[in-house]
This record gives structure tokens, C-alpha cells and sequence, in this order.
């Protein structure tokens, strides 16, 4: 093989692999996102009014 396209190969393959690496961290931060999001919603739900000011209440919090 010459060199030229020996070149151009190395070059696709970092490429693809710089590629397939922007994609997992796209979706394990979407995946994060979603996670944080969730247990925060769980924690407005739970806030409830108490005689010190707002508290958690442990009956409302979800697993």
C-alpha cells in the first residue's frame, strides 16, 4: 500500500473513532440530564412547609 493511503486510513479511523466518542458523551450527558432532573422534581414534591421553615417530608420522597 503507498503511503498516501495509508495516510488517508489512519486519518478516517481517528476520525470515526473521535466521532464515536463525541456521540457517547452526548448521550451518557443526556442520560445524566435526565437522571439529575428527576431526583430534583422529586425534591420540589417533597418540600413541604413546616413550623422551621420549609423541610422535607420523608413520606413524599420516592425511593
Amino acid at each position: 500500500m503507498s503511503l498516501g493511503l495509508i495516510a488517508v486510513m489512519v486519518v478516517v479511523g481517528l476520525v470515526m473513532a473521535q466521532t464515536s466518542l463525541w456521540l457517547f458523551e452526548m448521550g451518557l450527558q443526556r442520560y445524566l440530564e435526565s437522571g439529575l432532573r428527576n431526583e430534583s422534581e422529586n425534591l420540589l414534591v417533597a418540600l413541604v412547609r413546616g413550623p422551621a421553615g420549609l423541610q422535607l417530608d420523608d413520606h413524599r420522597l420516592s425511593g
